[in-house]
This record gives structure tokens, C-alpha cells and sequence, in this order.
């Protein structure tokens, strides 16, 4: 599959085409394709895009002019050279690599080395379904039969809930420029795109026109309660259960991708409502919390069953896993969300 090189990215050089152009294009949410086609045909220019189609590991130059010296001497010192040279350069990122392995801060990228290592397993089993098998049982659990005049009903009165709750609330005001820029410093890199094909990376590197620009999308989106059409779109990727078998469907779990843009103006309404969501949740809930972990969960039932162990009493506990929890739940939008997936990857 091709990808970005952004190791080799001319940043500034993709900031200053967007920065030419960007002016041009009216702030509309019928033209947020055109803004996107924009990020993209910068990222073109600025960077290659590809994949190698012969790859020696830790090749460098110096190993690349030994070549070509022994391609005309064929002396055996050059090629001893050349083999001794190519050894110190792989000890040398060998080092490097486990140095810099650190599970501490994000645990990610050392995984993923101990999984080309082989001190990780991980299943080597091939799918044996298709993509649309796949996508046909999503679709199956997420199709909910909810009668077309309940639909209606539940539309009106969100949107006449969410009318008067945000004329009361003041949430909904005009976006400030300071908190897109803080919401792209958060940003978290690394990440795979969504149907827009933008990467993280290129929000990054996005210069000030550009931000304006997304400063007064995001505010048009929030006084006419409408976003672009790609929001609403993810591309799913499927992934194998552990343990599960390879060929029922049901045991692949699909993974959205959402358009990073998208997620990016989640970041400035959490930012806004976070304060009265926290005042909100009971102090129990640990789960999608600034600060609280799981682990914090596991503390508080085993110091509950430690003091009932000292007065010498039972503690009981239930433990309650919904299949397909999230594909089935009863909401107005995801009668149709398994509509909007544009394709399985496996």
C-alpha cells in the first residue's frame, strides 16, 4: 500500500501552499471537500508517497559507494568492507533500538518491536471470510426495525432538546481561534486517517489562514446544528478476535476510522463541556475520565471485599458483558450508522 513519507516532508512547503490558497476557497460546509482536496494536493508536493519495492535494513550510503566500488574492482578487501560496514550500522540501530524501548509513556512502538522480534505472538491465521460477509453482519446487527413515524418523532424532539438546551446553555457561541490551536496541540500523531485520507500530521503542520479557516467551519457547523457529509462516514477496519474463529464473522471486531478534522472539533466541544459533564458523572464511573483507570476500579472492589473479609462477611459481585453492546444500542442516528460504512479492511 502506498504511504506517506513524513519523515521526508517539506512542512514549510506544504504550510505555504495551503496558506496561497486557502483564502479563495468560501467557508461553507459544501466546500469542506474543496479545503481537503486542498490539504491533499499539498501533501503531494511537499511529500513522497510510495513504498520500496527492495528494502536492505540499515543500508546507508557508505555501504551504497562500497558497492559500486567492488562492482568495479571485485576485490574481496572491498566486499569485506562492505559487509563489515553493514554490520556496525545494523549493532548500531540494535543499540539505539533498545535504548530507546519504553513502556512507561507509550508502550505502542515497543510492542510493536518485540512483535518483529518474535517474543510476541501474534496470529498468523488468514481470514476466511470476505470483506462483505463482514460488513453484511455489521449491517444485520445494527439494523434496528424502529417504525418510520417513531424515527420522525424522535428527530423533532432532538432537535427541539438540543434547541432550547444550547440557547440556555451558551455552549453554542462563535469559535475562537485560540481553541482550535489548542485542541491541533493536543492532536495525537501517529494515527491512521479516515475517509478524507487527512493525517493527523497534516493538522499539525497547518499554518494560520488554514486554522482560521477552521475556526469559522466549526462555528458554522455549530449554529446551523449540520456537519459535512464525510463526517458521517468511517472506514471500518476489521480485526480478528483472540482466539476466535477465523471463519464466522461475527468474530472480527470492526474498527472506525473517522475523519481526524472531525474528531479535532470534538476536541474543542469536550473542551467546553467538559466542566459539566465531570459534575454530572457519579464519583464511581473511572471510564472515559481524565485521570481514572481501570485499575482504580480493581482497587475499590478488592478493598470492599478486604473489609468485608474482616468482619467476616460474603461479598457478592456481578459481572455483565453485552454482546455487540455498542452496534446495539437504540438512538435515532444509529438506526443508519451501519449504512455509512464505505468499506471492510481486513
Amino acid at each position: 500500500m502506498p504511504r506517506w513519507n513524513l519523515r521526508r516532508a517539506d512542512w514549510a512547503h506544504f504550510t505555504e501552499v495551503i496558506e496561497k490558497t486557502v483564502s479563495r476557497i468560501p467557508v461553507s460546509i459544501e466546500n469542506y471537500d474543496r479545503f481537503t482536496k486542498l490539504i491533499y494536493v499539498a501533501a503531494k508536493r511537499s511529500m513522497p508517497r510510495g513504498h520500496r519495492k527492495s528494502y536492505i535494513p540499515c543500508w546507508s550510503k557508505e555501504c551504497s559507494d562500497l558497492l559500486k566500488e567492488y562492482r568495479n574492482s571485485h576485490s574481496d578487501e572491498t566486499a569485506n568492507q562492505l559487509m563489515q560496514k553493514l554490520d556496525e550500522e545494523r549493532r548500531s540501530r540494535w543499540v539505539a533500538a533498545m535504548e530507546s524501548m519504553d513502556f512507561t509513556h507509550s508502550s505502542r512502538k515497543s510492542w510493536n518491536l518485540l512483535r518483529r522480534l518474535g517474543a510476541a505472538k501474534v496470529s498468523t491465521t488468514h481470514a476466511t471470510v470476505s470483506p462483505d460477509v463482514i460488513a453484511d453482519t455489521i449491517c444485520e446487527v445494527s439494523d434496528i426495525n424502529v417504525p418510520h413515524r417513531d424515527l420522525l418523532h424522535m428527530k423533532r424532539h432532538l432537535r427541539r432538546e438540543l434547541r432550547r438546551c444550547t440557547e440556555r446553555s451558551g455552549f453554542v457561541s462563535p469559535v475562537n481561534y485560540s481553541e482550535v490551536l489548542a485542541a491541533i496541540k493536543n492532536i495525537k500523531l501517529g494515527r491512521a486517517a479516515g475517509v478524507d485520507g487527512i493525517l493527523p500530521e497534516f493538522i499539525r503542520h497547518l499554518g494560520p489562514k488554514a486554522i482560521h479557516w477552521l475556526t469559522n467551519l466549526f462555528t458554522i457547523v455549530m449554529e446551523k446544528s449540520r456537519t459535512p457529509v464525510v463526517w458521517k462516514r468511517a472506514k471500518v477496519v476489521a480485526i480478528l478476535k483472540p482466539g476466535k474463529e477465523p471463519s464466522d464473522p461475527k468474530s472480527y471486531r470492526p474498527i472506525s476510522l473517522l475523519s481526524v478534522i472531525y474528531k479535532l472539533f470534538e476536541r474543542v466541544l469536550l473542551s467546553r463541556i467538559i466542566g459539566r459533564v465531570e459534575e454530572s458523572l457519579p464519583q464511581e464511573q473511572a471510564g472515559f475520565r481524565e485521570g481514572r483507570s481501570c485499575e482504580e476500579q480493581v482497587l475499590s472492589i478488592t478493598t470492599y471485599i478486604e473489609h468485608g473479609f474482616e468482619r467476616k462477611l460474603k461479598s457478592g459481585a456481578v459481572f455483565l458483558d453485552l454482546s455487540s453492546a455498542y452496534d446495539t444500542v437504540h438512538t435515532v442516528t444509529q438506526c443508519t450508522a451501519a449504512k455509512t460504512y464505505t468499506g471492510i479492511e481486513m
